[in-house]
């Protein structure tokens, strides 16, 4: 999409992602593609499942009717025209890679030290800003000049399916400024509430001021005003 100018990716924190060669690699795609990658956070220890794997499940789901209807999927090229298949998954395009001229070279590994202990990496122009969690502290500030950005990239061939019509997923961007009106909060808890009474054919109990009690029979509402009644006359 020509529109994208920036990205921000959010990843699983697995070792092969989770590495200096890989957010080293995100600075040179930036320049070599035009989309400025701004950070790149992996998700908490123990975190339970993040937002990728609840679309690899409904991919799975995808892949699993395409595979009843006894298709084959041994191939690269046929797992691609498996996520595809039923009108595809909204949100989700596959494509087919290959790696143009992989020679194998002997290039010097970047490392960062104690990597596994930072989570989230944000891209400045004189350096990778890392923290432990986000917008805690200062953060850590490592220069280009300590990390090996000289490295060369592998170019990426990538192959769709023809006529495959993708369809993007379409967020509304919120102000960080934006006013919410207490008032409006307050009168929409009220409407949800009375509409859940209603809902509930809940009988509430309005003749002692300051009485909360309801009652899902009529008959106990009465016994419950009687109740009050005879408390006040004594």
């Amino acid at each position: 999409d020509p529109q994208i100018k920036s990205a921000f990716i959010r990843s699983d924190n697995v070792d092969c992602y989770h590495s200096a060669n890989t957010l080293v690699s995100a600075k040179q795609i930036s320049e070599k593609t035009g989309i400025a990658i701004r950070r790149i956070d992996f998700c908490d220890p123990q975190d339970d499942k993040g937002p990728c794997d609840r679309y690899a499940a409904v991919i799975k789901s995808n892949i699993r009717r395409y595979l009843n209807e006894n298709h084959n999927i041994t191939s690269a090229s046929e797992f691609v025209e498996a996520c595809h298949s039923h009108k595809g998954v909204k949100g989700v395009l596959a494509l087919g890679c290959q790696i143009a001229n992989n020679a194998q070279k002997k290039d010097i590994k970047c490392k960062i030290k104690q990597i596994t202990d930072y989570f989230n990496f944000e891209y400045l122009i004189n350096g990778l800003l890392v923290h432990r969690s986000w917008n805690v502290g200062s953060g850590l500030l490592i220069p280009w000049l300590q990390l090996n950005c000289n490295r060369s990239i592998f170019n990426l061939i990538s192959r769709g399916i023809e006529g495959f019509v993708h369809e993007w997923v379409q967020t509304n961007e919120h102000s960080v400024n934006q006013n919410v009106d207490v008032d409006d909060c307050v009168e929409q808890e009220e409407m949800l509430s009375t509409k859940i009474s209603e809902q509930n054919n809940l009988y509430e109990c309005n003749v002692e001021p300051g009485c909360t009690a309801a009652f899902v029979k009529f008959g106990n509402l009465i016994n419950h005003i009687l109740w009050l009644t005879n408390n006040i006359q004594k």
